[in-house]
């Protein structure tokens, strides 16, 4: 298991005591193992598209600079593979986009718990692109770069 910093155990028990007891009963304590299960697989889930996002655009990148090399030396396969450059460039670009947090509409109200649901979010990715870095792992550039994002 992860250390929890006590602002991260403090929150959690400020959100999941609902009924204000000061201790949690198994109902809360069981909607606090769901929760984490829920976001470990929204994470995972996530994580894996911002890969796929990011291979995407290397693909496009590499095919982008073949093309050119090929271009420089008169060889005949830069427009064939040009256009490869394009069709994942255009791929990514629409990786990109689904993966772009979506925005509330003008006027939308936004609640206290909505804004500490969302913290607590935050702070999530954050501990999670920590114990990614701290492990070594290669999913920790693409949690970093959510964790930036929030």
């Amino acid at each position: 298991g992860e250390s929890l910093q006590t602002r991260t155990v403090d929150n959690l028990m400020r959100l999941s005591d609902v009924d204000g007891s000061g201790t949690l009963n198994w109902e809360e304590f069981r909607r606090i193992l769901t929760g984490f299960k829920a976001v470990r697989e929204s994470l995972r889930h996530q994580i894996g598209k911002e890969a796929d996002a990011s291979r995407a655009k290397e693909k496009a990148n590499l095919l982008s600079w073949a093309a050119k090399q090929l271009q420089e030396v008169g060889d005949n396969r830069a427009s064939e593979i040009a256009a490869k450059a394009e069709t994942k460039k255009n791929v990514y670009e629409s990786m990109k986009t689904t993966l772009a947090p979506s925005t509330p509409e003008s006027g939308t109200v936004v609640t206290k718990e909505e804004v500490e649901q969302a913290k607590e979010r935050a702070d999530l990715s954050v501990w999670a692109a920590e114990a990614l870095k701290a492990k070594k792992l290669p999913q920790h550039p693409a949690m970093q770069a959510r964790a930036d994002r929030k």
